[in-house]
Formats: C-alpha cells, structure tokens, sequence
C-alpha cells in the first residue's frame, strides 16, 4: 500500500541567508539523483509539466515554462528531505523555498510557491505510475491546486528523489504576482504622469491629519526621483535605491540652487505584478505612515514640496520613491 503526504505553500520576498552557501555546499555531495537515472528524471520532470500544463490548459491559463533555477531549488529540497529525514516546506536551519530559488539564483522580488509530496513503500510502483499518483494527490488538495492552477505564476520546476521505497516530490514555481486590488477589483494600470498626483493627494491627507500645512506638487522633484528609479533598472533591480543627498542633488535639473534641504524615502514590494496602480501608490503611503522614522519626514512641516515616482520591472517588483524640498 502507498502511503503518501502531501504539503504546499507559497511565499513572497525574502533574502537570501548568508549559511545557505554552506548548506548547498552540503547538498552537493548528494548523489545527484538519489536513486533516479539522470535521464529518467528528465523525463519524469517533463512529464510533470505535462500534467501541470494539462489543468492549466483546461481552465484558459496560459501554460508554465520550465525553469532551471526552480529545478534546481526542487532537488535540492527533494534530496535534502530525503538525506535527512524530514517533510517542511522550510528546512532545519529555516531556509524556505524562496531561499532555495535565489540560492540556485533566482530572483528574490518575485512570488513564489511549494508543492511536496512523500510516500513509504512505493517501491512496487512505477516513477511515472508515483509522479501521476503525486499530481493527483495535488489536485485533489485545495491549497496544493491552487499553486498549479496560480494565474501569477510562469515558471516551474520539479525534482523527485527515492531510496530505500520512500520517494519524496517536490514542485516548485514562480512568478510576478498580481497588481494590487482596489475595492476587490483588480486595479487599473495608473499612467505615468498621474502618479506624482495621486502620492500628493495621500501624503498631504496625512499632512493634514496633522496639522501640517500641504505639499506642492514639484516637477522639478520628480524628475529626480524618476532619475533614481532609472539608475537601480539600469542594473537590473540588483542595486538598492541612492538614498544619500548626493545622488539626489545630482539627479535634479537646474537650477538645482533654489532647494535648501532635501530628504527621499522608499520603499520596495517583490511578487506584485507587474502594471503600477494606485492600489501600490495607497500601499506604498501607508507603509511610510506606518513607520515613525518615514512618517517624520511626511509631516514635517519643514518642507514644501513633494516628486514622487514609482516604477515596476514587469517581474514583479515595484519600487516608489518620495523627494521631499524646502523653498523659499
């Protein structure tokens, strides 16, 4: 008799530990299939994004493509559940699957999501009878079905492993999420040159909650804070936003003179689509509300006015950028 176990999860930005190196230095000395012919698990892999593919087909959704890095993060789960003994979407150290995937290197400002599945004394079935059994096991889960049949993911991996008639599974998958929502409803893409717009109208609600007079919308700052943003897509999204004064006095248009104080915040979101909203500008706000340090620069009264931009890499991450100025 098949006895099998079935877990799914998915999670969202996260970095990636400094000992996850040593970790997969670990795992390296693994057999690299534990108990699978390399070729076979090629198959076996390809069969399981057949059968992935299959739901996705039969409800509309555009198909997953299979993707190395999320392999790569399955079978080093797979193997490292198996050597170790263990079933959790996060391992002993607490690496979870979004570790896994920026270790194998991923992307980490995207969504991602886990399937696993294990069986004892599956020795009597075939690997592609234990794949069908497994994906069957899968579907027949809420949760678990709700990851394969995921309209915010593009990508997938698999990886299965067996020794001494335990098989362990494990699908992985990727993608950019979704936009925020605005009253349940998805939210409409927000143009370019209405954005500066909409974070003014929030920040100086805050503003006067406070007592603080009202920002102006400055041309002048969002033309900065637009520099800044292009600076950090420039590379990828590898780099965090310039922050100092320096780079923000540089990235202002002349006549630069007439600013006599100058302060920038921001803020970054990963596996959240991949279209700007004004849903993402409130979310943005109301992170900096909810921070003392971010708030102090939002209602200080010192400063007159506000550029704000905010960008998306179309894989899921979103960055917003407020320039706060003091004129005379």
């Amino acid at each position: 008799m098949v006895r099998a176990v079935f877990s799914g999860a998915a999670g969202w930005r996260s970095g990636p530990p400094a000992r996850w190196w040593l970790f997969a230095l670990l795992l390296a000395v693994l057999p690299p299939t534990a108990g699978l012919g390399a070729s076979s698990l090629d198959d076996l892999r390809t069969l399981a994004l057949e059968l992935v593919n299959g739901e996705r087909r039969q409800r509309n959704l555009a198909p997953l493509e299979r993707n190395e890095d999320l392999t790569e993060a399955a079978q080093h789960h797979a193997e490292d559940m198996l050597s170790r003994d263990y079933f959790a979407h996060e391992s002993p150290e607490g690496e979870t699957v979004l570790d896994r995937f920026v270790a194998a290197g991923g992307n980490q400002w995207v969504k991602v999501a886990e399937n696993i599945a294990r069986c004892t004394e599956c020795s009597a079935a075939s690997r592609e009878e234990t794949v069908r059994r497994f994906h069957g096991g899968w579907m027949d889960s809420a949760r678990h079905r709700a990851n394969i049949l995921d309209p915010e993911l593009r990508s997938f991996g698999f990886s299965i492993v067996a020794r001494n008639g335990r098989r362990y599974a494990v699908q992985t998958f990727a993608g950019p999420g979704c936009s925020r929502m605005a009253d349940g409803a998805p939210a409409e893409p927000l143009p370019r040159a209405d954005r500066a717009a909409v974070a003014l109208d929030l920040i100086n609600r805050v503003r006067q909650a406070n007592e603080v007079p009202p920002l102006q919308a400055s041309p002048a700052l969002t033309t900065a804070a637009e520099t800044l943003l292009q600076s950090v897509a420039r590379m990828n999204g590898a780099a965090d936003v310039p922050m100092d004064t320096d780079a923000l006095y540089r990235a202002l248009p002349e006549p630069r003179q007439r600013w006599h104080e100058l302060a920038v915040i921001a803020a970054t979101c990963g596996g959240c689509g991949t279209r700007p909203t004004e849903a993402d500008i409130r979310f943005f706000e109301q992170t900096w509300t909810d921070n003392p340090e971010y708030r102090s620069r939002l209602v200080n009264p010192d400063y007159t006015h506000l550029g704000f931009a905010l960008t998306a890499d179309g894989q899921g991450r979103k960055t917003a950028l407020a320039v706060f100025g003091r004129r005379d």
